[in-house]
């Protein structure tokens, strides 16, 4: 699933957040998310909401940044799909493979969409 990540946001708060943020939203992240969420209802879990294509580049930042817009859009592959558990551990969040499972290729015409 190709990804375009076209900007870097800042949140606002306590503790500020860097986030590359995506150009758009394939129909394939929404079908992704769609079986993630009927899989997380049939064993009884709350369905997710409003997720959207982001990489965190940092959790705990040291100010507040304007949007930037990254010229060109840097492109990304997404070809697996991890199912993590974030908790403590020795005094750092970390995040633990729970299962992952390996995503189809993408089609040759999504392939050239990158560039």
């Amino acid at each position: 699933m190709p990804l375009l990540f076209n900007r870097l946001t800042s949140s606002n708060g306590p503790r500020i957040h860097w986030t590359l943020r995506a150009k758009g939203k394939p129909a394939a992240f929404g079908e992704l998310l769609g079986t993630v969420d009927e899989a997380m209802a049939a064993v009884g879990l709350s369905r997710g909401s409003g997720h959207q294509p982001h990489i965190t580049v940092s959790y705990r930042a040291p100010s507040t940044l304007d949007t930037m817009r990254l010229h060109p859009p840097v492109p990304w592959l997404v070809d697996e799909l991890l199912l993590v558990r974030g908790g403590l551990k020795n005094g750092a969040y970390q995040y633990e493979i729970q299962q992952r499972w390996k995503l189809q290729p993408p089609s040759q015409s999504a392939q050239l969409e990158l560039f």
